[in-house]
């Protein structure tokens, strides 16, 4: 009679808490109210090597507003900038990690690599995209915000080489003034397409004659101190100079 007993005291005493569980437990659920705001300092930036370092853009936004059935439960929410090239739907796109400040600074440096990231040729005007994604929950939705435009035109970040090889002689400008040549870092080759009149030209290196190539033959070939190279006919060329060939240097001119 006093094991029952003392069974039936138990039960009932687990009863009572199970009861009191219900009573004290205390549901939180958290409802999504204003949805952050992204603002940028600009929609366009000077991309210019010499400006590396400094601020290209700044991004800053409102947090998530979330309202509470309960007070005192915070919810930290994540954000993230999403950059892509403009009109892509964000098909293939770079995330950046925003932080919990509500503002991310780029400098020119950085913008300069997510063009050339997301496909915009070196020199070659480009827009992207920019939205922030904010997320509270893993079970909810994130939210994205209207987009912004970023306009720009990358430049090459990668250094040159030593020796800069420019066009001196009056078929460009004259023999006391070079004319500039650019540098294809995947081909190896320093090419320009310019006008040039019927006139001597030769290549040097880093505006001096320490190092110059002029015609070693008739084929293309180059050669320290060779003669003055010629343009036959005034016209429109693309001017080819490739100082890694073997043996020897060669340049190709191509009439436009």
């Amino acid at each position: 009679m006093k094991n029952w007993l003392t069974r039936i005291i138990g039960m009932c005493a687990a009863v009572m808490l199970m009861t009191s569980c219900e009573k004290d437990e205390t549901k939180i659920t958290a409802q999504p109210g204003a949805a952050p705001v992204l603002t940028a300092s600009a929609t366009a930036v000077d991309l210019q090597r010499a400006n590396a370092d400094k601020e290209g853009v700044t991004y800053t936004w409102t947090p998530v507003s979330l309202s509470f059935s309960e007070s005192g439960y915070p919810v930290t929410g994540s954000y993230t900038l999403q950059f892509a090239k403009k009109g892509t739907n964000f098909a293939a796109m770079k995330e950046v990690d925003g932080g919990t400040t509500g503002k991310k600074t780029f400098t020119v440096a950085e913008v300069n690599t997510l063009f050339k990231d997301l496909g915009i040729a070196v020199g070659q005007p480009g827009q992207l995209d920019v939205r922030l994604k904010s997320s509270y929950s893993a079970n909810v939705d994130p939210y994205l915000t209207a987009l912004t435009s970023l306009s720009g035109t990358p430049y090459e970040s990668r250094d040159l080489p030593a020796l800069v090889w420019r066009i001196i002689g009056p078929a460009g400008n004259s023999w006391d003034s070079d004319l500039d040549m650019n540098y294809d870092f995947d081909k190896k080759v320093w090419t320009v397409t310019t006008n040039l009149k019927a006139d001597e030209f030769k290549f040097r290196a880093n505006k001096a004659w320490t190092n110059n190539l002029g015609a070693d033959g008739t084929d293309g070939s180059l050669k320290q101190d060779g003669a003055n190279l010629k343009i036959a006919e005034a016209g429109n060329y693309t001017v080819t100079l490739d100082t890694n060939a073997s043996p020897k240097p060669v340049y190709t001119l191509k009439k436009n």
